[in-house]
């Protein structure tokens, strides 16, 4: 578990995935940080998913984002993780950044979009192939 002021990243167990919170902008090394511990927890719980909340809203600098998608999202791949989702408002004025995101990370996984933490449960719940 790691958390501070920008960011929470914490490993939820009942449904074998990754969480990260974005509470407000961070680039660089803090941003870097997070989501090197979440691949630290990905290393360590076989076919772990990704869920990221962006309702508290999050932008990435430029050279984080080409870092996410050309370094950091094969390696959460290499690691085994498949689904990858996002916690969005039904609008928000991420909606374009989350639309670029989510076509780039379908290189690599699945992609949901849902509007809560409960819409993820009940997809993973629903279906045993995401429990395994």
């Amino acid at each position: 578990m790691l958390l501070n002021e920008s960011y929470d990243v914490l490993y939820i167990s009942e449904l074998n995935c990754v969480f990260v919170k974005w509470k407000r902008y961070c680039e660089g090394d803090d941003y870097r940080r997070a989501q090197l511990h979440a691949l630290d927890i990905i290393d360590k719980h076989k076919g772990c998913h990704y869920i990221v909340d962006m309702r508290d809203g999050f932008r990435c600098s430029s050279d984080d984002d080409t870092w996410f998608h050309d370094r950091f999202a094969p390696l959460i791949y290499d690691s085994g993780c498949r689904h990858f989702f996002f916690i969005k408002n039904k609008y928000s004025l991420l909606d374009d950044e989350i639309e670029n995101q989510s076509a780039l990370m379908k290189r690599y996984f699945s992609v949901h979009c849902c509007e809560n933490f409960d819409d993820i449960k009940l997809i993973l719940l629903s279906d045993p192939e995401f429990l395994k």
